[in-house]
């Protein structure tokens, strides 16, 4: 049932001696690690904190914003006189864009005034002013560039408030401003004088009615009239005695090469009572010898006196 066999095998090892191979022999080729390693990676917190930085130094921001109200309110009072309330909204934006020796800056300046006595509500200021600018600069305080001034009011006005006779409305007048030249900057203080030797003014007169009549300068029935001249503007700022007082002018001057000259002459003094109160004075003078005035004289003045909420705000 069961067999088995016996099996045989013979082999047998054979001596080589080293310089009979054939395969090659390889050095090892790993580097040695060096002792000083470097990680390098990339921080979202240090590149965000840098692009902070690099806009807070090319961009200069600034705002300042008031709301000023005053009531009148006689109950019973022998010597007479009216129940008023009045209010007055101001507003100025500015921002500066730097570049090395290119600069951008536009501002907005707008004035909002309402009263009402005895029920009857009428409109005492209305204007804003669009500046923008650009420049390259050719020394340490000049530069050169061009200059585009808007201006005109946000709603209708009426001569007063017992006549109900149009005066004014949005782009009635609307004025445009645009002009190349030189401008001055003080390094410290803030001083800016731009002159533009060369300069274009457009008077809108968009509303039909005051059209048709020629008002403010525009030949009657047209709705535009353009002149060639000459400009200057002025704007200063300045802060003293512990920042409590603030005075800001600005100037605005146009020429043409005819016989119109017009002049805007701006005066605001603000005295500070803490964050959110103060007392400011306004004094606004205009000077046109062309212009319709009650009186029919060409210098024109606007005063404001009030107490009220103030906002400021700087970037720098």
């Amino acid at each position: 049932m069961l067999g088995a066999g016996a099996a045989k095998a013979q082999f047998s090892i054979s001596k080589v001696a080293p310089d009979k191979i054939t395969a090659p022999i390889k050095k090892d080729t790993v580097r040695n690690i060096s002792s000083t390693f470097e990680n390098q990676y990339f921080s979202e917190a240090k590149y965000l904190a840098e692009k902070r930085r690099i806009r807070k130094e090319r961009n200069t921001v600034s705002l300042d914003a008031g709301l000023t109200l005053n009531q009148t309110i006689f109950d019973n009072w022998e010597r007479g006189g009216q129940n008023t309330f009045s209010g007055r909204e101001t507003f100025l934006f500015k921002h500066v864009y730097t570049l090395d020796k290119f600069s951008f800056d536009y501002s907005f300046d707008a004035r909002y005034g309402m009263s009402n006595i005895e029920g009857e509500t009428f409109k005492n200021e209305d204007l804003f002013i669009f500046h923008a600018g650009t420049s390259w600069k050719m020394s340490k305080n000049w530069s050169y560039g061009a200059t585009v001034n808007f201006q005109s009011q946000f709603t209708k006005g009426y001569k007063s408030m017992t006549e109900h006779i149009l005066v004014s409305d949005f782009m009635a007048p609307g004025i445009l401003d645009i002009g190349g030249g030189i401008t001055y900057k003080h390094l410290k203080e803030a001083l800016e004088i731009n002159i533009s030797p060369v300069a274009g003014r457009m008077t809108f007169v968009l509303n039909d009615s005051l059209s048709s009549v020629g008002a403010h300068g525009v030949p009657a029935g047209e709705k535009q009239l353009s002149t060639l001249g000459s400009s200057v503007r002025l704007n200063f700022e300045k802060a003293f005695w512990k920042d409590k007082f603030k005075y800001r002018t600005y100037i605005y001057t146009f020429t043409n090469y005819g016989d119109r000259t017009t002049v805007q002459f701006d005066n605001t003094l603000e005295y500070k009572l803490g964050k959110l109160f103060s007392i400011s004075a306004f004094v606004s003078t205009y000077f046109d010898k062309l212009a319709t005035t009650p009186y029919n004289r060409p210098l024109q003045f606007n005063y404001v006196f009030g107490f009220g909420l103030t906002y400021n705000y700087r970037n720098k």
